[in-house]
Order: structure tokens, then sequence, then C-alpha cells
């Protein structure tokens, strides 16, 4: 029997991956078109990836990626610079990573194109050029809420990317996107409380360490405000959000109705 890419459980049917991963893959995929392609995205929809923003926090390997990815939007989205030189990108300086290497990986994620060392913006810089707002003061709800979206969109493509390329796996920001799917997968209806063992089954390929901080940071603890949770209620267990609950509830909608389609097909 194949193994899954990710995780090592069993494969299912022609895939390369368990059914997890499959629809792991699926959500950041299915969020990342639906972003770049629709006008107006579902509330719901823009909820999961303001909740998926922190994934990449505090990880050392890949700062780097989402340094220079926000460096780069920045400069298409709000100084509004039609391209840039290779050599004019300041955070590729500060890694011991091939600047090539980040290029390349941006540019699979669809946040730039490149052309002869020029760094233009890709579908996915030239959507958050569109619907980047400056009108709100910095501070207010709605302000906030586009900046999520701006770090979680991020953040989804990136991951996407080094998924699909296999190189190498950010095994946190892969666990949470487990966590997701065995929420989403175990039972009809979608339960709010997350079980110890989902938790560990979702986190069972993270150092202790590397998990603990994830759990702080999902909990507030760090900056006072929670990341897809927003409670720990007396029996010590994580409780999703409204928001990822409803998210989760739609995702898997669309994931079974692409099954219905193949099926048939």
């Amino acid at each position: 029997m194949e193994k899954c890419l990710y995780c090592k459980r069993l494969a299912g049917g022609d895939s390369e991956l368990c059914k997890l991963h499959e629809f792991a893959l699926f959500q950041i995929s299915e969020t990342l078109s639906e972003f770049i392609q629709q006008e107006n995205p579902p509330e719901w929809l823009l909820d999961g990836i303001r909740e998926l923003s922190w994934i990449f926090f505090g990880h050392p390997r890949t700062a780097a990626y989402i340094n220079v990815s926000m460096e780069i939007a920045d400069r298409f989205a709000i100084e509004r610079l039609p391209h840039i030189s290779i050599n004019d990108i300041k955070e590729v300086n500060y890694t011991r990573l091939s600047p090539r290497r980040i290029i390349s990986l941006l540019e699979d994620a669809l946040i730039i194109r490149v052309e002869n060392n020029i760094v233009y913006p890709g579908p996915l810089s030239l959507r958050l050029r569109e619907v980047r707002d400056l009108g709100y003061p910095l501070n207010s709800p709605e302000q906030k809420a586009r900046a999520l979206e701006y770090h979680g969109i991020l953040a989804i493509s990136v991951l996407r990317s080094m998924l699909l390329e296999g190189e190498y796996i950010p095994r946190g920001a892969l666990s949470v996107l487990t966590l997701l799917s065995l929420q989403a997968l175990t039972s009809e209806e979608i339960q709010r409380e997350i079980s110890d063992v989902t938790w560990d089954s979702a986190f069972r390929d993270v150092p202790n360490r590397q998990e603990n901080k994830m759990k702080r940071i999902m909990a507030g603890l760090l900056d006072g405000v929670t990341k897809m949770i927003h409670n720990i209620n007396e029996d010590g267990k994580p409780e999703l959000k409204t928001e990822v609950v409803s998210y989760l509830v739609n995702m898997r909608e669309r994931y079974r109705e692409r099954e219905r389609t193949r099926t048939r097909m």
C-alpha cells in the first residue's frame, strides 16, 4: 500500500496522500484560487484566511520566505511599484537560504513572476493590490481584518508551494491544516471542542517544544489575540471559534462536491 507523502499514513486510492492531507491540500488550493479569482470571496472564506495568518509564527526556517513575500507584496500593493529588481529585495540579505531558491518558490506561490532578473507582481500580488484598502484608520476593525487577510493569504500561498514542491515540509504549519482536516472529517457534525486524540494526532510529527509554542500562540498568550480558538474550556480542551466551524462546514461541502463530481465522471 502507498504511504502518504506528508505523514506516512496509508494513501487513498490513486492519490499519493492520505484523506486528511488530501483535504488539507484541497483547503489551501481552494482558498488561494477563490481569493485570486473572485471579486468578492464569501465571508466564511475570508474568516478562514484571517484565522490562518499566524501559521508560520516563530518558525526560523520559514521566516525568510514569509519576510521576502511580505516585502515584495507590500512594494507592489502599497507602494504600487510596477516592478522591482531582484537586487533591490532587502530581506534576502538576512538569511542563509539561496535567494534564487526563495524567488523560485515565491514565483510558484503566484506572488511574483520574474523576467530577466526583474520581479513583476504575480496573480496574488495583483489581487492584493486590488483589495488593499487604505481608507480606514490603521486601528479600525476593518483595517485589522484586511491586514489579517493580507498576511493569511501570503502564508497560505507559501505553504501550498512548499507542500507541492516537497523539498521542505513545514511540519508546524501543516499540523494546523491537519488539525482542521481531522475536525472536519471525523464526524458528520463538526465539533467545536478539540479532543486530546485529535490534537495529538495532528501534532504527532511536531517536536514537543514547537507544539507547546503553537498552543500558546493559539491561546493568545503572546499577543492577547487567540488564533482559531475562542477558549480553552474547564476540561482543558481548546474550542474552535464559530468562524472556524463555519469555514470547515463550507469547505467540507465543496470537497464533497468535488468527490461527487469525480464519481460521476
